[in-house]
């Protein structure tokens, strides 16, 4: 808000023109502004600053409802670029899981072939028995599915979660 005075002298033109109408400032609380700046990292390549500002008098809840506002959409922004990347790393689990499901099949198979063809050669008797060693693999790549499975079922209840961010918006 501006006052303006005058004197009543300079009204017109010549040298005392530009010194008669003087504009002095007359703020209020509500006309002073308090500048707010949120940044929002998204991933390694992009970043997103909001800028923006609101009356020096605004009261702590008018803050937090601004600052709720802000980080509401920059929240749903950031879940937009984010869901594309927990997509691609379920892939890639679902990738590697079946990699390992894949593998143990064949390492089996190729076990149960060794263990027929000792047994053919007399070597052995009865069905298929794993060794202490093959054991020990076969654990292993079982608790590499299953960490698979898990991280999975993470990465679907992200997915939910983020997509409900972005639903909400």
């Amino acid at each position: 808000m501006a006052k303006e005075r005058s004197g009543g002298v300079g009204a017109g033109t010549g040298a005392l023109a530009s010194t008669a109408h003087k504009v002095e400032a007359v703020y209020s609380g509500d006309d002073i502004a308090m500048g707010l700046t949120c940044q929002l990292a998204i991933g390694d390549r992009r970043s997103i600053v909001v800028q923006t500002h609101t009356k020096q008098s605004a009261t702590p809840a008018e803050l937090n409802a601004l600052y709720d506002k802000i980080w509401a959409s920059l929240d749903r922004i950031n879940a937009r670029y984010r869901i594309k990347e927990l997509h691609l790393k379920k892939k890639v689990e679902q990738d590697q899981m079946a990699m390992v499901l894949d593998n143990s099949g064949a390492t089996r198979a190729k076990w149960e072939a060794e263990w027929n063809t000792s047994a053919q050669q007399g070597k052995r008797r009865g069905g298929f028995v794993m060794n202490p060693q093959q054991i020990n693999t076969y654990n292993q790549q079982q608790a590499m599915i299953e960490r698979h499975k898990k991280e999975i079922e993470a990465l679907d209840t992200e997915i939910r979660e983020t997509q409900r961010i972005i639903d909400a918006g």
